[in-house]
């Protein structure tokens, strides 16, 4: 299975105070012992590292980092096509509540061929994208 991971839920993982901190635990354990694949964005990273520096601690955002670049998780970096599809899914959702990072996310499923978003965000089941449930 090929899963992306959301910015939501890695904040929520490295929270202990954040209310899906416990969900984001029970669909994590969910996984192991699984043939699992991870990929995350760069627009994710961008979001974890800046969010769990701005509102936790500095020292957060950069264990985060350290964990992610030790792990086998796959990152995508953005490349021109990406980026003009990202622009183009941003104009086509009528929401203001759909983040530049979730679309970003929505083009990598496509290209990547992942199976589901682990995600809290609605967006993406409107969108037709499968998330994990826990």
């Amino acid at each position: 299975m090929r899963i992306l991971i959301d910015a939501d839920t890695y904040i929520a993982l490295y929270n202990k105070d954040d209310a899906l901190h416990n969900k984001a635990n029970k669909i994590l354990n969910s996984l192991k012992n699984k043939d699992v694949e991870t990929f995350t964005t760069y627009d994710v990273v961008d979001e974890v590292a800046t969010k769990l520096s701005y509102f936790l601690k500095k020292s957060d955002s950069l264990r985060f980092l350290k964990q992610l670049m030790e792990s086998e998780t796959e990152i995508i970096y953005p490349t021109e096509n990406s980026l003009l599809e990202t622009i183009e899914k941003v104009k086509s959702i009528r929401s203001k509540r759909v983040s530049f990072t979730d679309c970003a996310n929505m083009i990598a499923y496509k290209h990547y061929d992942i199976d589901a978003i682990f995600s809290f965000d609605k967006i993406y089941e409107k969108q037709g994208i499968k998330t994990l449930k826990p």
